[in-house]
């Protein structure tokens, strides 16, 4: 969501962990966190510059999280009313002041601390720390047997997506999972990897909305020819409802971007044994 957002004179640099940090929270909260603070850090570089977004834990059971511009910076006597509601240093009609005491707002509901540090010139750091919590049950590995993961090991997928980096990155999240990946940049070259490919093939993993060849039309294709293989959808647009692009059948499985890795390992599992796929943050069951 924040790219669109953002503009093409921002680059936005993530630093995330490769593994989860729980917290008590919704998905919601952190995003309007989130989206806030990046809006104002945009606002804050009106010739470019860089956002980094980053996540850490700092080992005293909090999590981290730290949003950072290369802007024009606060001046210190500014610094100290930031979090007043309705207070702004934007012209009228460009913002209503609310933004970040919202944010301070929610981050004490969160039972969480912020700090900002600023310098005129070279731009501003907002910190947020958050008590850690146990991973929710849905979330922990319950397919566990002698040590090694059920259901993924050994299995071979077809992955079909027409972003580059997110192939390679699925890719590799698919195989940390210890399945063979059969990577496709579209529709077209997902069935040609199937036709030559000769064992079995488990899954299909395909993205909706790819040049030449769509998922849905993939995925009635595949299924002609692949008819054990299990289908899994994913898109970044939405697929059911007035607006959405395609028509995504109730009884399909479908996953919404981005995708986090524990869910996608959750799913892939679960639809490995036969199981109901159950709702999650970025999930979709319908």
């Amino acid at each position: 969501m924040l790219i669109p957002l953002l503009g093409v004179n921002i680059v936005l640099d993530l630093k995330l962990p490769n593994h989860p940090l729980y917290i008590k929270s919704t998905a919601d909260i952190v995003s309007q966190i989130v989206m806030n603070l990046s809006i104002n850090a945009r606002d804050a570089m009106p010739n470019g510059g860089t956002i980094t977004i980053e996540a850490k834990n700092n080992n005293d059971g909090c999590a981290v999280l730290k949003i950072s511009d290369t802007g024009t910076g606060i001046p210190p006597e500014v610094l100290q009313k930031i979090f007043d509601p309705f207070f702004t240093t934007k012209e009228q009609g460009k913002g209503t002041g609310l933004g970040l005491s919202m944010v301070y707002g929610l981050v004490q509901q969160m039972k969480g601390e912020l700090n900002v540090d600023s310098e005129v010139g070279k731009g501003t750091t907002f910190t947020i720390w958050i008590p850690e919590t146990e991973a929710p049950e849905e979330f922990r590995v319950i397919t566990k047997n002698n040590g090694k993961d059920l259901g993924l090991e050994g299995k071979t997928v077809v992955l079909a997506e027409d972003e580059p980096d997110l192939l390679e990155i699925m890719g590799s999240t698919l195989e940390g999972f210890g399945m063979k990946v059969l990577k496709a940049a579209n529709g077209n070259e997902a069935l040609e990897i199937q036709d030559n490919f000769e064992g079995d093939i488990d899954f299909l993993l395909t993205d909706m909305v790819m040049p030449q060849l769509g998922g849905l039309q993939l995925a009635e294709l595949f299924h002609l020819v692949r008819p054990e293989a299990r289908i899994v959808f994913m898109s970044g647009y939405p697929v059911r409802g007035e607006i959405s692009e395609v028509n995504l059948p109730d009884d399909a499985i479908f996953m919404a971007k981005p995708i986090m890795q524990e869910n996608l390992k959750r799913v892939m599992e679960q639809v490995a044994q036969g199981q109901s796929v159950q709702a999650a943050a970025g999930v979709m069951w319908e």
